[in-house]
């Protein structure tokens, strides 16, 4: 699977994010849901410099799931294995290889870095109403630890903070799982959790045709 080391969890004391597979699934492709958006935006990546781009930069906010902490069954149903409950999270989850921005004859071309995405990230919170904090991010499977980060938030400056996601460079060898040869900085967010913290509802509206 494309997706095991993107799947990270971020709290050690979490369960371990396995995929989910559905019983009766509409279609033989779409039986296992989806624990991450990243391997869909990765995708997208690869065929976009494939076909000759260079600069690419996208988001998507969709659902993903996780399974909970197994219950200890009753005693009449203890032949059967334990499973925990499934949640559903509204996740925002991001790319971008190239420029930094468009390029414009007033400012020379800047590829993107890490302060560039920590950056977006903390406007997309300051606009929901809560503050991005990072921390070292210690361990990972696809990240390069040396350039990426934990992502908290809290509703203050000073406030408690909770673990919401985590952004930084794809390792090299994640690179070459998706055919990607230049750099690419990867963020995913867990926007259910920073809903949760803002003082008001955050309302979408859709874009002007």
């Amino acid at each position: 699977s494309h997706d095991w080391g993107l799947r990270q969890r971020l709290d050690p004391r979490e369960p371990a994010i396995e995929p989910i597979t559905l019983t009766n699934p509409i279609a033989a492709d779409q039986e296992i849901l989806r624990t991450t958006l990243l391997p869909g935006l990765l995708e997208s990546v690869a065929h976009n410099i494939n076909r000759g781009a260079k600069d690419v930069r996208l988001f998507e906010i969709g659902r993903t799931f996780r399974r909970g902490q197994a219950v200890p069954p009753a005693h009449e149903d203890r032949k059967r294995a334990p499973v925990g409950p499934v949640s559903e999270i509204v996740s925002l989850g991001i790319v971008a290889t190239g420029s930094v921005r468009p390029s414009h004859w007033m400012e020379p071309r800047r590829e993107a870095t890490f302060h560039d995405m920590k950056g977006l990230i903390e406007s997309i919170f300051a606009e929901i109403g809560a503050r991005a904090h990072v921390e070292p991010l210690d361990d990972s499977e696809a990240l390069d630890v040396s350039r990426s980060a934990l992502l908290l938030a809290s509703e203050t400056p000073a406030g408690p903070t909770r673990r919401v996601g985590r952004f930084g460079a794809l390792a090299r060898a994640w690179r070459e799982r998706f055919d990607i040869k230049p750099e690419v900085f990867v963020a995913e967010v867990n926007l259910t959790e920073i809903f949760a913290l803002a003082p008001e509802p955050v309302i979408f509206r859709t874009l002007p045709r």
